[in-house]
Order: structure tokens, then C-alpha cells, then sequence
């Protein structure tokens, strides 16, 4: 326990020093503070809600809106422009037709024709081109809200350069584009690496998968939500919908990485059951939107309460039946428990927003978006226990190439042992052309029974250094057991070849006296003979009996 506290605490120091860090150098490089002038102490709001209810306000703090209301932001215009470039009205609204009008002419409509092709709305980015006629005087923006319920119209109203306008989304959010667009890049490259060594055939986990598409599906609606697409894609039906898709398969990925890690069967299951009843009913809402012309964003409160249900289950399957086959699991529990605290503390304060009026004072409060800190804590725990779980297959994997290794080498000469050349000869086909050099060690029984046991090593030793030197044939040598070896190579000439560059290589050693006694080697070859059809044992047989009468003949000549 104390190792785990130690490792969260450092895992904790590591995060707020990074931020810190980032943070520091994005104020020194003013990335994510492009140059505006706000307009929000300016504007008025009069609102008609859907039940006929009107109000006037003053900075936009009025209740959250159903699907009907209106309201008419009066927007007014300094006398004279702050900037020398010409200037453009930036703001942004959810859901919503939009109408802008300078002294009741309508200058900018954006929505209509999404209503006649029941087509959804989303989160909407307007820049608005501001005309010399406008300086000084009022723009009035009637907004309606199409879709939803409690929906929150807040906005800030800004005036930047317009050829800085599709910077507007920067301005507060620079640590969050660095790191979410960071995160969407390494995801598709987890993505990519994943698939790449499937395809391979390389054992790599499917929860690496689910992971990388949790991490792009997050980052998607971290980017989307704070409209920073529009930084990169001037397409405003993909930017502003691209929240709502990545939103709904979030927790599909989701719960099927924390069931890939649960070791009891049935807490697999039910996240895996989770993980299906989200794809399932993303699939009924993709449908609903296609064929009925439902919008998506009418089954947020459905997303939002099976995903609230779902928290529930999941912390009490963390904190009291969760068993994990991997270290750093408290680290992991933890970080789960902590994030999903927070995502209900999220959803709290969305409940409170929408059945009170937020003072001015208290707005700070729904500013603080704990669902973004719950998020990095998560993915902190995730990155933790992914990165463990890496060299943990890492580790096995090397530990099964090498097992593999040892168990096709002689553990005494180094060089490859029967078992992989009786694999190798297995995978000959019956019609290709192939010779089997089968030898024998002379002399061995001598120079154990005159020198002792290591001197025979030694000879063996010596005779797999010289096959070792002299292999240069396409095929396979080895030591078949004992005093014997073998050589599989590609045709007559090649063995004979092989056979004469081992004898030299032998007699170098004989004249250098590397050994008290001759080194030699009996040695019978054998081709294989395509119009019977021989099988690669019948071969080695035949070498074997070959070498065997030499191996006599040699004898009787000594």
C-alpha cells in the first residue's frame, strides 16, 4: 500500500508539474490568446420562453431554455473599430436557427434550412463580417432553440480580426488543443500500431484497441465540445456534430477496456454488457436520425442516465468485486473511482444549473469543467496501467522468443539441436530437390575414456564450430544427439561442397594440434529422390547408413 500511495502521489506531482510546464509556455508564447475585444458587458437579452414567459437580462445570465424559445441578444457596437484589419462578430450557439439583423434588415440567417431538411443543428460557430454601416450602432441576434431541453445559451460575444476569427475557440483553451489534439494523434497511432501487428500476427491484446478508440472518441468530444475543430475544418455540420456522435460511442470502448482487465467472470460480462447495450442503442438512435428525422440530441437525457447508471455499477464493481491481472491496479481502481466521482459531481451541478438561476457569483462554479479534470485523471490511470500492461507483454513475449530459441538449440554447442531440424524437414515438399549429410564424431569414445569427459565436449565443441563456419548453403545444420550431426542442403554439390570445407577446416585444426588427438568425421550423404518420392526420414536414413559403413571403413584403415 504504501508503494501505491507513493506511486500516486508521484503519478499526481508528475501531472500538475507537466501542466504547470505546459501551461507556462503557452502564456510565454501567447498560443491560445489571440487578439479580441469583448462585448458581453454590452448585451442585453430578451427572452420568450416556450411556455410564453418573458425576460430581459443583462450578460446572459438566464435560465436554460427548452426546445421553442427565443431569445434576441441586442449586441451593441463600438463607435469605432479596435483593430486596423477589418473585423468580424464571433459567438457561438447549441441548437439553434440563428438570425441577425442591423435596423430590422436580416443580414445573416443560418438554420432554416436545416429545419426543412430535418437535419440537426448542433454546436453552431458564427463569424459575422462587421460592415463600416455597423460601427456605433445595435445588431439584433434572434436566436430559437429547435432542439433539446435546458439548453444553455450562454456565449461570449467578440469582436477579432478576420483573419483570426477561426481562432476565436483558442482564446482559454490552449492547454486543453494541445492536449486533446495530442491525444487524438498518439490514439490513431495506437490505432494503426494495433492493426499493423495483428495483421503481423503478433499477440497483442484487443483491449489496446479499446483503448485507442476510447482515447480518439474522447479527444474527439473534448475538441468538438470546445468547438476547436473549427480551428483546423471550415465545415460547420461536422464540426458541430462530431460532439454528438463521439459522445454517444464513448462508453462502448469504454467499458469493454475495463472488462478486458477484469479477472472475475461475471464483472467481464457485465461490462461487456454495458459496453453492448451502448452500441446497441447507438445503432437504434443512427436509425431513428436517418429514417425518422429524430435528432440525436434527443436522446441525450437516454445517453446521459444509462451512462450515470453505468458509473453507479462501475464503482461498485471497482470498489468491491474488482480482481486485476496486471500491477498497478489500486493505482487503476483509484483513478477510476476519483474520475467517476467527479462526472457525477458534473452531472450534479448540470442538474442544479437547470433548476436555478446562476448569480453572477456563483457562475464560476459551472465554469469548472470536472468532467475534464476527471478525464485526464482517468486517462493518467489508464496511460499508468496501459504502460504497465505494454512491458508486461513485452516482458512475456521475450520470454517466449526466448524459450522458442532454447528450445531449437543444443544447450552444449550453440548451434540448432533435432528438434529444429526435424521441424525444418517436416516442411520439405515431396517434389523439391534436397541432399542430407548425416556424420559422426570419431574418436569421441576415445577421448573420454583417455582424457576425460570435457575433453570430448571439447571435440564436439570444435566439430559444431567448423559446421558453424562452413554452412553456407540454404537449408539447416544441427546436432542430431550425442557424437552425431546433420546438414540438410539444396543439392548434391552443395554437401560435397560443405563435406570438403569442413575436412579442411578439421585438418587446420589437426595441424595446429588443437587436440592430443586426430580430428575426423564420418560422413555418409544421401540425395533425395524426386521420382519416388521419399519422405525426409527415408533420406536421413540412408545418409545415416552411408556414414555408418564409412565410419567402418575408416576403422579397419586406422
Amino acid at each position: 500500500m504504501i508503494k501505491t500511495n507513493s506511486a500516486i502521489r508521484t503519478i499526481v506531482l508528475c501531472l500538475l508539474g507537466i501542466y504547470l510546464v505546459i501551461s507556462t509556455l503557452l502564456n510565454f508564447a501567447q498560443i491560445g490568446s489571440p487578439e479580441h475585444y469583448d462585448l458581453n458587458d454590452t448585451v442585453i437579452a430578451h427572452v420568450v420562453d416556450s411556455n410564453g414567459k418573458t425576460g430581459t437580462y443583462r450578460n446572459m445570465f438566464f435560465p436554460n431554455l427548452s426546445k421553442g424559445s427565443e431569445i434576441t441578444f441586442d449586441v451593441s457596437i463600438p463607435e469605432k473599430s479596435p483593430f486596423n484589419d477589418r473585423v468580424a462578430l464571433c459567438f457561438y450557439q447549441y441548437h439553434s436557427e440563428i438570425e441577425v439583423y442591423f435596423d430590422n434588415e436580416l443580414i445573416y440567417s443560418y438554420g432554416k434550412d436545416l429545419t426543412q431538411k430535418h437535419k440537426m443543428y448542433g454546436n453552431e460557430y458564427i463569424i459575422l463580417p462587421i460592415m463600416n454601416r455597423y460601427w456605433g450602432e445595435t445588431l439584433n441576434i434572434k436566436v430559437k432553440q429547435m432542439e433539446g431541453r435546458y439548453s444553455n445559451h450562454y456565449t461570449d460575444f467578440r469582436l477579432m480580426r478576420i483573419q483570426d476569427a477561426r481562432l476565436y475557440p483558442m482564446i482559454g483553451s490552449g492547454l486543453e488543443f494541445l492536449l486533446f489534439g495530442t491525444t487524438l494523434v498518439l490514439s490513431i497511432c495506437m490505432f494503426v500500431m494495433f492493426v499493423v501487428l495483428r495483421i503481423g500476427g503478433k499477440k497483442i491484446s484487443k483491449s489496446i484497441a479499446a483503448i485507442s478508440m476510447f482515447c480518439f472518441l474522447l479527444s474527439v468530444w473534448q475538441l468538438s465540445s470546445r468547438r476547436l475543430f473549427y480551428v483546423f475544418v471550415n465545415d460547420i455540420s461536422v464540426c458541430s456534430l462530431s460532439e454528438y456522435f463521439s459522445i454517444y460511442l464513448i462508453p462502448i470502448p469504454l467499458f469493454g477496456y475495463m472488462g478486458y482487465y477484469q479477472v472475475s467472470t461475471i464483472c467481464k460480462r457485465v461490462y461487456f454488457a454495458m459496453s453492448g447495450a451502448f452500441a446497441i442503442i447507438f445503432l437504434y438512435c443512427i436509425m431513428m436520425h436517418e429514417v425518422y428525422h429524430y435528432h440525436l440530441v434527443e436522446f441525450e437525457v437516454l445517453i446521459y442516465i444509462m451512462f450515470l447508471v453505468s458509473l453507479f455499477v462501475s464503482i461498485y464493481i471497482e470498489m468491491f468485486h474488482t480482481k486485476r491481472a496486471v500491477n498497478g491496479e489500486n493505482i487503476m481502481r483509484n483513478g477510476i473511482l476519483i474520475s467517476m466521482g467527479l462526472v457525477i459531481l458534473q452531472f450534479a451541478l448540470m442538474f442544479m444549473q437547470n433548476v436555478t438561476i446562476p448569480g453572477k457569483k456563483f457562475f464560476f462554479l459551472y465554469e469548472i469543467n470536472f468532467s475534464s479534470i476527471a478525464i485526464l485523471i482517468y486517462m493518467g490511470s489508464l496511460i499508468f496501467t496501459a504502460g504497465n500492461a505494454a512491458i508486461e507483454i513485452i516482458r512475456k513475449n521475450a520470454m517466449e522468443a526466448q524459450t522458442r530459441k532454447l528450445a531449437y538449440v543444443d544447450v552444449m554447442t550453440g548451434i540448432p539441436n533435432r528438434f529444429y531440424c526435424e521441424e525444418y524437414m517436416d516442411k520439405l515438399s515431396a517434389d523439391e530437390n534436397y541432399s542430407i549429410v548425416f556424420m559422426d564424431a570419431d574418436h569421441l569414445k576415445y577421448a573420454n575414456d583417455t582424457y576425460g569427459h570435457k575433453m570430448g565436449d571439447r571435440l564436439l565443441l570444435l566439430i559444431a564450430e567448423a559446421m558453424k563456419q562452413n554452412f553456407e548453403s540454404k537449408g539447416c545444420y544441427a546436432r542430431w544427439g550425442g557424437d552425431e550431426f546433420i546438414a540438410v542442403l539444396h543439392s548434391h554439390q552443395d554437401a560435397e561442397e560443405f563435406v570438403e570445407a569442413m575436412q579442411e577446416t578439421l585438418q587446420i585444426n589437426n595441424e595446429q594440434k588443437t587436440l592430443p588427438f586426430r580430428i575426423s568425421v564420418s560422413y555418409g550423404i544421401a540425395d533425395h529422390d524426386t521420382t519416388i518420392r521419399q519422405t525426409p526420414d527415408q533420406v536421413r536414413d540412408m545418409a545415416d547408413e552411408r556414414m555408418y559403413k564409412n565410419k567402418l571403413k575408416n576403422h579397419r584403415e586406422r
